[in-house]
């Protein structure tokens, strides 16, 4: 399934790496540059068990994709 979470802050990066974990394609929006940098490079902005890994090891494999805009669907 393709899933969109908008914002990803505290709970919008948990809840985009749960979704990715359980096999679902994400992309998580967020307006803030600095925090799509640091997303995108497999880095997270705050401490928290666990998502680090996640977040570095679904952005490699390309399930979680974060970014500032999103194409319109057909």
């Amino acid at each position: 399934m393709n899933i969109s979470v908008i914002g990803c802050g505290r709970l919008g990066i948990p809840y985009a790496a749960g979704m990715a974990i359980g096999g679902n394609e994400v992309l998580g929006l967020d307006v803030a540059p600095a925090i799509v940098r640091t997303l995108s490079s497999g880095r997270v902005p705050f401490s928290e068990p666990g998502l680090a890994e996640a977040i570095a090891r679904h952005v490699d494999f390309r399930v979680l994709v974060v970014g500032r805009r999103c194409r319109r669907g057909r």
